[in-house]
């Protein structure tokens, strides 16, 4: 018997609720990739109190996405941040459309891609960290030389 069956099963897909540990689990994918994320300005976890981050299901749809973006399509985390500009451009109708067609898309993905896109590549996995890490270092050298988000050598 189930003491709560008649409550609401709805969750405020706002609400942070999920810890790190749970999202890369929930995603498989390692903390560190998250954190990766956060440090390139990709997602914003809230915070509690105590300074540990929560992810809500918003927030799990969006790493989702930039798990599709990176693992599948092999987009860099430059190309990921202006698709997530392009995205906050289009009204809720659209966007809402677009990634229900990246929802079937994801379906239709051949095994190889699959396991990719679930975090079954360890390999991948890795130079996509590794795409990360480079990403943040040209910013870095690229805005200790005045320039903002130019590539190293653009000039």
């Amino acid at each position: 018997m189930y003491y709560f069956q008649d409550m609401p099963r709805t969750i405020d897909e706002n609400k942070p609720l999920f810890t790190i540990g749970a999202v890369a689990e929930i995603l498989s994918i390692k903390p560190r990739v998250l954190r990766s994320y956060e440090d390139k300005g990709l997602i914003k976890p809230s915070r509690t109190e105590g300074n540990r981050r929560l992810y809500s299901l918003k927030d799990i749809d969006v790493l989702a996405y930039i798990q599709y973006l990176t693992t599948v399509k092999r987009v860099n985390i430059a190309g990921v941040l202006e698709i997530q500009e392009l995205l906050t451009k289009l009204d809720e109708k659209t966007r809402n459309a677009f990634m229900e067609e990246v929802g079937e898309e994801i379906k239709r993905l051949p095994t190889k891609e699959k396991q990719a896109y679930a975090g079954e590549d360890d390999e991948l996995s890795e130079v996509v960290i590794r795409e990360t890490v480079e990403f943040s270092e040209n910013k870095t050298k690229s805005n200790a030389s005045g320039r903002k988000g130019e590539p190293k050598g653009a000039e």
